[in-house]
């Protein structure tokens, strides 16, 4: 019986594992030019620029932005991570 909760919870543990990182999985590195905003960005590489797709692209370079999508500038080089499923065009 331990055995198999061995196994359960292995498995389980992958499974989270392997989730977390898709989500961290980074597409691209970007450049920002002059006058690009994270909308900007985002419609680039999501072809979105409503906040849930450039609040992305904050959270992944939030220790370079500070947390604050008006903190970009020019020549910063930003991670862009994968769309969540949720966020993906079908």
């Amino acid at each position: 019986m331990a055995d198999k909760m061995k196994k359960v919870m292995g498995s389980k543990a992958a499974k989270v594992e392997e989730e977390l990182k898709r989500k961290t999985l980074k597409i691209s590195k970007h450049t920002v030019e002059k006058g690009e905003t994270l909308s900007d960005i985002a419609l680039k590489y999501y072809k979105h620029a409503t906040p849930p797709y450039w609040r992305i692209i904050l959270e992944a370079n939030k220790e370079l932005l500070k947390g604050n999508e008006r903190n970009v500038q020019t020549g910063m080089k930003l991670d862009i991570p994968a769309l969540p499923d949720a966020l993906r065009d079908q």
